[in-house]
């Protein structure tokens, strides 16, 4: 994720890395979110 600029300007974390698995997380900002301002 550190080497991704679209990861990075999204602000991607990874947040857990494992063999077999991956956790990130990202906070979602106004400009992710849909019409409606709903985020789901």
């Amino acid at each position: 994720m550190k080497n991704d600029p679209y990861a990075q300007s999204l602000g991607i974390q990874l947040t857990k890395f494992e063999a077999g698995t991956a956790e990130a997380a990202l906070e979602v900002q106004s400009h992710m979110v849909n019409a409606y301002d709903e985020q789901n």
